[in-house]
């Protein structure tokens, strides 16, 4: 399978990007000060923080932008200011400041900004929409409202609509039973109905501009990009490649137009056809208008005719349905009211459509919670004026969230509820004298097509819930349903496709492109100085480095200690690398590691005080992050002497024992299912560590330690503000800081809760580590050292997520090995039914082949891949080069347990190595350091050591595990053991591994989209590349896709699995199919490996879409 990654790899990894980006900075930065001091004389309005270049964009991510928008305003108010990029903008939430815009102030604010990405799709902004305001602005208004949207006019195209509705009333009956996507269905026919009104009679010519129209609309959305954000830099526009393809379509669109316009031309001299092209070619001929009306500006009316009339009435007419399938009370009284009116007409009245007057309150409400554009198009400030006490200054783009006012509970009780009784009895409509209703805008700018819109609204929906469409409320109340073999009825009503242009993807990759400039501005001094004062020192050899980001993109594309291996092999043991700011020395050998851990020790026990860390270490006051000083070596002397001694160790055995007989017992009565004992062995490890750190079991407990498993994970990821640690926005913008306080907030508050508890109790009664530091806080130390309760928390913290995870991940790859190694599982098993029948920890140093298999698998398998990094505190010399103050330095254990200048046949899993060798991992043989060496070693080898021989043992004893002949993917004749590790990598290596990861992305990849399914199989993005980042996962929204996607897929495999009508053949005849002998084959108890539901729904939906495979 071929994966391909983002184009944001493209960016890190191309430096010609990047001095790209420089020369931008260089070009930005006067008129960026130039900007900021012209706007801070101003009264603006209040609005949030802003970046450097960027402004407030990061503020519209994470949601819709109207959402955004809208939390927003109730923070700073209905009146904010942001600034995006270079341009100032204004955004109006509440109907009082509306009114003033769009009455008071109207005519200062007629004008609409002048995107780039328009200009050519607008012929030189010569369209309604998009012209400046002015003469012949007036002039082209005047002829939309008078000739071509006038009501007599609108009335005049009712057979148009009349035939299109019945159309559309036509292919809905008759695709009872399939699958129908009302969604597309809405869009043609408004297109369809707009096209005939403009053009006249259907051709091929004006089927092919419909679609180039439809093309143009989603690929602009791409106008709202970095160039817009920087309309002064015109080559933004060219590097992004919008200019090109804007221009691209546009010359294909005109060319269409053209041909229509050369054969709608040859008609003029007769009676013509009534269409809108046939008018204004008339108005041209006849120099009706106090302009010359040219042909561009009879191709640029028409487009805007054609986009406007087509996306948002099916927009609309979507919304409707989508709200009244949510409350069948509405439904079935519109359908009783349209009956009512037409009896048993076959097809509907469009003279009678003002009796509906329930009808037309449910499109009201639904465009007063759904507005066709959430957001009005933007205008412009044409001189400066004063809104609500505020200067507004000339050239300030104005929003006015129509989705927020629309929501307003000062004028709307239920806001959020659909509920169209409340316009029955009210004069409140949408043609701009209500300003808490505007969703057609208002002043002088409102759209002019409400008399177009409003029956091309009404009809499609009165047609279809009156007896001659045919549609009864069941077949619209169950949007899925199944029927025969093959058959998927689903009718699809789909959100806002604008909303989703908006905030998609192109808006995305040009944040992260500005991200960056923004990032190179603040850094540009500080790496000059950086690189000058490195250049000067004699540094280690390592990589090559690109501008900003260093040696970064070296470590794309595996595991980061299996990345530095290979550099290692090229470069050195000894290498330099520079990540972001951070400059790194790498070890790879023992003989340098000696070096850092005995020569050199005291200068290198610092540890790097990382950002993110601060707030869940209580200020760097855990034992594992402190600096080194006085303070980390009283809590080490705790640590060693009282928490983690030998006889404390000991005093926890019959917790272990507990916990492991536990384990077992729920291994040996799952024989026969599917076991995941990487999660069994995480949780033991958990529980033990829980136990002897805080007590007995509690629903507290639980909760802390699944707050600490998630601290754990978001911790491990990459940050890339670790890489620049003086950009502190940067934790801001990702995501991480904000979920860590979150986090550490909730945890603190739990961890407050156990505290209480357990100081209710005698102190050091029930002998846990937390009573102990409970007694040392009431003796309260002394006058140098004050032990305080967020002393206790920090070190209970420490206990718990060391203890645990690498305890776990030890045990997982001692098993994975042994499964690979038949060899020495039943050597290891026979060892410990000669040493004795039941395993007792008291005898476990008896078990030496089981102690060098634990020895082998660590030197393989060290937790972490490196140790923790340490910081140099104070310049020193290593093998000759010069090591900075600040440098942090990574030691690659994982690297050091391979070299095979230490170790023969180093790649292969060999116990036997270890038996006769006085080689421990205690810190003293620098060629085997799992635990680290010198001041900084782990503390715990005592209880992990301890942990992991007991459980081994345990598990090794308690099963007679019997290999089949596919050992090669590690399952056993009893129990499948899906030892999955936590990264790609892993996953690559395995196969059964991998084919889990597969399984697990098709179950969540909705059955009737293929492109989602190639997509979310065969595409690593951003969001894969940096987990971290959370910005990226929210701005493409990957857990909410994968969530519906998962949701609607499971619902259709749980139907075809329960329902006996919904079954997929094997061979296409008749009798037993694929679901049948699933069925049967899954009650069999004689199956070497169980058939459980999701396993059968896994098989089906692999049957059902091949192509994935």
């Amino acid at each position: 399978m071929e994966f391909h990654f983002s184009s944001f790899s493209i960016i890190l990894q191309s430096p010609i990007i990047i001095i790209i980006l420089i020369s931008l900075i260089l070009k930005l930065g006067r008129k960026r000060f130039k900007t900021n001091g012209r706007a801070s004389s101003n009264n603006l309005p209040p609005g949030p923080w802003k970046l450097p270049i960027l402004g407030s964009i990061h503020h519209l991510i994470g949601d819709l932008p109207h959402r955004r928008l809208t939390k927003l305003s109730k923070k700073h108010g209905p009146i904010i200011h942001m600034q995006l990029g270079e341009t100032p903008a204004i955004v109006i939430s509440s109907p009082e400041i509306a009114k003033l815009l769009f009455k008071t102030h109207d005519t200062a604010f007629a004008q609409r900004p002048q995107f780039p990405a328009i200009e050519a799709l607008t012929y030189g902004w010569s369209d309604l929409a998009f012209s400046p305001y002015g003469n012949f602005w007036k002039q082209v208004r005047k002829i939309c409202t008078v000739e071509l949207l006038s009501a007599k006019r609108v009335r005049s195209f009712k057979f148009i609509r009349m035939e299109e509705v019945s159309s559309l009333v036509r292919s809905v009956s008759m695709n009872v039973g399939s699958s129908i996507n009302l969604t597309e269905m809405f869009l043609n026919m408004s297109y369809s109905i707009i096209a005939r009104v403009i053009f006249g009679k259907k051709t091929k010519d004006q089927d092919a501009y419909v679609s180039i129209i439809k093309e143009t609309l989603t690929s602009s959305s791409l106008a709202f990009g970095v160039s817009n954000l920087f309309p002064s830099q015109k080559w933004l526009h060219v590097i992004s490649g919008v200019e090109c393809k804007v221009k691209e379509m546009h010359r294909t669109c005109d060319k269409v137009l053209d041909d229509i316009i050369d054969e709608a031309t040859s008609k003029i001299d007769g009676d013509g056809d009534g269409s809108l092209l046939c008018i204004l070619l008339r108005l041209k001929e006849n120099g009706a208008c106090e302009f010359q009306l040219t042909n561009d500006n009879i191709k640029a009316i028409l487009q805007d005719m054609l986009i406007a009339g087509g996306e948002t009435t099916s927009l609309t007419v979507e919304w409707i349905f989508s709200e009244m399938l949510k409350n069948p009370r509405v439904l079935k009284k519109a359908q009783a009211e349209v009956r009512e009116v037409f009896g048993n007409k076959d097809f509907v009245d469009e003279m009678d459509l003002e009796e509906l007057k329930f009808l037309k309150a449910v499109i009201k409400e639904s465009m007063r919670l759904h507005p066709p554009t959430p957001v009005l198009l933007p205008k412009e400030c044409l001189k400066y004026c004063e809104i609500n006490g505020y200067t507004i200054p000339v050239g300030t783009q104005v929003f006015v969230n129509a989705w927020a006012i629309g929501r307003d509970p000062k004028y709307w009780s239920e806001a959020e509820r659909f509920y169209p009784e409340r316009f029955l009895d009210s004069e409140i409509d949408y043609k701009g004298s209500h300003f808490e209703f505007i969703p057609f805008g208002a002043g002088k700018r409102m759209c002019p097509g409400i008399s177009f819109a409003e029956p091309n609204i009404e009809l499609p929906l009165a047609q279809l819930f009156g007896r001659g469409g045919g549609v009864s409320l069941n077949r619209y109340s169950v949007v899925r349903s199944f029927k025969g073999k093959h058959e998927l009825r689903e009718i699809r009503i789909l959100y806002s496709a604008m909303e989703f242009r908006f905030s998609s993807s192109p808006m995305v990759l040009s944040l992260i492109i500005i991200i960056s400039i923004s990032l190179i501005l603040k850094l540009r001094k500080r790496l000059i100085k950086t690189n000058r004062k490195a250049s000067s020192k004699n540094l280690p050899p390592g990589p090559w480095k690109l501008p900003i980001f260093g040696s970064l993109h070296h470590l794309l594309g595996g595991l980061p200690h299996r990345r530095l291996t290979e550099l290692s092999k090229k470069h050195g043991s000894l290498m330099h690398i520079q990540l972001g700011e951070t400059s790194v020395i790498v070890i790879s050998s023992p003989e340098i590691s000696k070096q850092i851990f005995k020569t050199h020790d005291t200068a290198f026990a610092q540890r790097p005080q990382i950002v993110a860390a601060e707030a869940v270490t209580y200020g760097y006051i855990t034992f594992t992050l402190s600096p080194y000083g006085e303070y980390w070596k009283r809590i080490r002397r705790i640590c060693t002497q009282e928490l983690l001694s030998a006889k404390r160790v000991r005093s926890f055995q019959s917790i272990r024992n507990e916990e492991v007989s536990r384990l077992v017992r729920f291994v040996s009565r799952n024989i026969g299912s599917v076991i995941n004992l990487s999660d069994a062995l995480l949780n033991l490890t958990y529980s033990i560590t829980a136990k002897a750190t805080l007590g007995s079991k509690s629903s507290d407990q639980e909760a802390f330690i699944s707050y600490m498993k998630r601290i754990l994970r978001t911790n491990e990821n990459f940050n890339v503000s670790n890489i620049f640690p003086s950009q502190k926005w940067l934790h801001r913008i990702n995501g991480a800081m904000r979920e860590l306080e979150d986090m550490h907030r909730t945890s603190d508050r739990i961890l407050d809760d156990i505290i209480a508890a357990a100081k209710s109790k005698t102190i050091n009664a029930d002998g846990t580590l937390l009573s102990f530091l409970l007694s040392l806080e009431a003796d309260n130390g002394t006058p140098e050292f004050q032990f305080s309760r967020n002393n206790v928390k920090a070190l209970l913290q420490d206990m718990l997520l060391a203890g645990s995870e690498t305890s776990s991940s030890t045990m997982e790859w001692v098993f994975s090995e042994m499964l690979k190694n038949p060899r020495v599982l039943k050597k290891a098993q026979a060892e410990i039914r000669e040493v004795f029948d039941y395993v007792d920890e008291n005898d476990l140093g008896e078990l030496q082949f089981l102690k060098a298999i634990i020895k082998e698998s660590m030197r393989l398998h060290p937790p972490g891949g490196a140790l923790l990094p340490r910081e140099c505190r104070e310049t020193c010399e290593i093998n000759g080069y010069t090591i900075p103050a600040g440098t942090q330095v990574l030691v690659n254990s994982w690297a050091i347990g391979r070299d095979p200048k230490y170790w023969n046949e180093a790649e292969k899993f060999y116990p036997e190595r270890f038996l006769d060798s006085e080689i421990d991992y205690k810190g003293s043989h620098f060629e085997f350091i799992p635990f680290g060496a010198g001041k900084r070693m782990c503390p715990g080898i005592n209880p992990a050591l301890s942990f992991s021989i007991s459980k081994t043992a345990h598990h090794t004893e308690a099963r007679r595990w019997q290999l089949t002949s596919v050992h090669r993917h590690r399952t056993l004749a009893a129990v499948a053991v899906p030892l999955i590790g936590s990264s790609a990598s892993y996953a690559r290596e395995s196969p059964l591994a991998f084919l889990f990861r597969l399984c697990c992305v098709l179950r969540r990849t909705h059955l009737t989209r293929p492109p989602d399914v190639m997509e979310a199989v065969s595409e690593f993005s951003v969001v894969d590349l940096y987990p971290s980042i959370g910005v990226l996962e929210v701005s493409y929204r990957v857990q909410e896709k994968n969530d519906k996607l998962h949701g609607e897929v499971d619902w259709i495999l749980e139907n075809i699995v329960t329902d006996p009508r919904d079954k997929i053949t094997v061979g296409g005849g008749g009798g037993e199919d694929l679901v049948d002998i699933l069925l049967r084959l899954q009650k069999q108890n004689d199956l070497q490996y169980p058939l459980s539901d999701s396993v059968v729904k896994a098989i089906i939906l692999f049957q059902l879409y091949p192509p994935c495979i």
